[in-house]
C-alpha cells in the first residue's frame, strides 16, 4: 500500500464538542485521499466519549489511515510526539482538535513547498472562528483575545496548529518536547538551531481557525483591562510594540 502523503497527528483530551467537526472539514480536503489521520488520546482511561466520536469518522478515510492510539496523560507535547511516532507518511503536521482550515486547500498548500523540496518546515496563520463571537457577552473580549491569537501570526515562531515538518526533520531534531504548553515553540528553536532561520516557510494567505474555548476559559473572571494587559505581555514577547490604552 502507498504511503499517505501526510500524517495529521491530533491530540485529543475530552474533545467531544469539536473533534467531529475538525474530522469533517478534513476530509472535504482536496487531498483528502493522501491524508493519514492520527488520534492521540491522552485521557484514554477516563472518557471514552472522544474514542467513541473519532470511531464514527473511520469511513470518511481511506481503509488504514484513520488512527486511533491511547497515549499516557503527560501532557500535549507527550501526545503529539506519540501521534507522530505512530504516524506513516514522510510529512507530519501538527494540528487540533477544535480548529480547522477554511480553505480547502489548505493542507495541500501547507505540504507541496515541502513535497517539492524547497523547505522543511511550514506553517499558516491562526485565527479564532468568528462564528462563536455570538457566545461572548462582552465581544469586545473576544475581539481582543482574537488580536492575542493573531499576534503569532506576526512573530518567527509557528504556532503548532498547521506546523508540518518532514518526518526525517521531525526526528532529527527529537520532535515535539514532553511538556504541557509551548510545544511548537519549543520545536521550532530546536528546529533553528539544527537548521537555520531559513528553513521554514509561512503560508501568508493561509489561516487555520481555532474555537474560543482556551481564551473563553482563561477569561472568565478577568477583566477588559486584564487581557489588554495579556495583549501588551504577548506582544512584547513577539518584539512589537505594546498597546497603549491612555
Amino acid at each position: 500500500m502507498a504511503l499517505p502523503l501526510v500524517s495529521i497527528v491530533i491530540p485529543t483530551f475530552n474533545e467531544q464538542d469539536y473533534l467531529l467537526n475538525t474530522l469533517d472539514k478534513l476530509r472535504r480536503q482536496i487531498i483528502y485521499n493522501g491524508i493519514e489521520v492520527v488520534i492521540a488520546d491522552y485521557d484514554a482511561d477516563q472518557n471514552r466519549l472522544t474514542k467513541n466520536i473519532a470511531s464514527r469518522a473511520t469511513s470518511w478515510f481511506r481503509p488504514g489511515r484513520f488512527k486511533v492510539i491511547d497515549v499516557d496523560k503527560r501532557g500535549i507535547g507527550y501526545a503529539r510526539h506519540q501521534g507522530a511516532l505512530a504516524a506513516s507518511a514522510n510529512i507530519l503536521m501538527s494540528f487540533d482538535a477544535d480548529a480547522y482550515f477554511t480553505d480547502p486547500a489548505g493542507v495541500w498548500k501547507l505540504i507541496q513547498p515541502i513535497v517539492n523540496g524547497k523547505t522543511l518546515m511550514t506553517c499558516c496563520n491562526t485565527m479564532l472562528d468568528p462564528n462563536e463571537a455570538k457566545d461572548w457577552e462582552d465581544k469586545r473580549i473576544f475581539m481582543l483575545a482574537d488580536i492575542v491569537y493573531r499576534l503569532w501570526n506576526v512573530g518567527e515562531s509557528p504556532c503548532e496548529t498547521g506546523l508540518t515538518i518532514s518526518r526525517d526533520a521531525y526526528f532529527d531534531i527529537g520532535g515535539f518536547p514532553d511538556v504541557t504548553i509551548g510545544e511548537g515553540t519549543l520545536l521550532y528553536a530546536k528546529f533553528v538551531m539544527r537548521y537555520g532561520l531559513n528553513s521554514k516557510v509561512r503560508i501568508d494567505d493561509l489561516y487555520v481557525q481555532m474555537s474560543a474555548r482556551r481564551p473563553k476559559s482563561l477569561s472568565k473572571g478577568l477583566s477588559l483591562d486584564g487581557l489588554i494587559q495579556a495583549y501588551d505581555y504577548t506582544k512584547a514577547f513577539r518584539g512589537g510594540e505594546t498597546l497603549n490604552v491612555g
